[in-house]
């Protein structure tokens, strides 16, 4: 599952969902599916993605820097 969330008044609410048939972590291509999904029902631009360090590659970053979405990945 990725969820999308929002912070409003110190409390973060869910703005977008998916469930994946599969567990573990997303590959790079469900990563930018998702981001895509997300742009068309909320404005990311300006917004921070917070993320661990599986969400990495050259495509997802160049997908979230074109958006201008700002982004920090925990190593």
């Amino acid at each position: 599952m990725s969820i999308l969330t929002s912070e409003v008044k110190g409390v973060v609410v869910p703005v977008y969902f998916r469930i994946y048939p599969h567990k573990g972590v997303l590959n790079e291509k469900e990563r930018i599916n998702f981001v895509r999904k997300s742009l068309a029902v909320i404005d990311l631009k300006g917004k921070l993605l917070t993320a661990d360090r599986e969400f990495i590659g050259k495509d997802w970053f160049d997908i979230l820097s074109k958006n201008q979405i700002d982004f920090v990945i925990r190593l």
